[in-house]
């Protein structure tokens, strides 16, 4: 069975959830000081999700990757850490539930994990 990418996944998630803005093309690359993480591992992640047209923000905090959200009609913003992991996700300044956001940041997770080269 063939792995997702994390753009497969969150669209198959708002499929799911019926919500069609649910695309992922915006990425915020963090380490675990809240650091932008090295291009080089920005990039490799990327790669392993299947984002290499993504744009990566670095140093951007919640409220203003939300703007830009909304400002620039980008559907969603995940910030994620150094490991790969997601720590949150925006929808322009529409605030997620935090059930569905935990849902969706672990289905992401799951997904780019199986994404992962070995």
């Amino acid at each position: 069975m063939p792995c997702l990418s994390l753009v497969e996944g969150l669209e198959q998630l708002g499929r799911r959830l019926d919500d069609p803005r649910l695309r992922l093309i915006s990425v915020v690359v963090e380490d675990e000081y809240g650091e932008a993480a090295e291009p080089s591992d920005a990039a490799r992640w990327l790669r392993w999700g299947g984002l290499e047209d993504t744009l990566v923000l670095a140093d951007v905090d919640r409220e203003l990757a939300s703007a830009w959200a909304e400002d620039l009609s980008v559907p969603t913003v995940a910030v994620l850490d150094g490991a790969g992991e997601i720590r949150w996700l925006a929808v322009g300044k529409a605030p997620i539930e935090a059930g569905v956001e935990a849902a969706i940041v672990d289905a992401l997770n799951q997904a780019s994990s199986q994404a992962a080269p070995n």
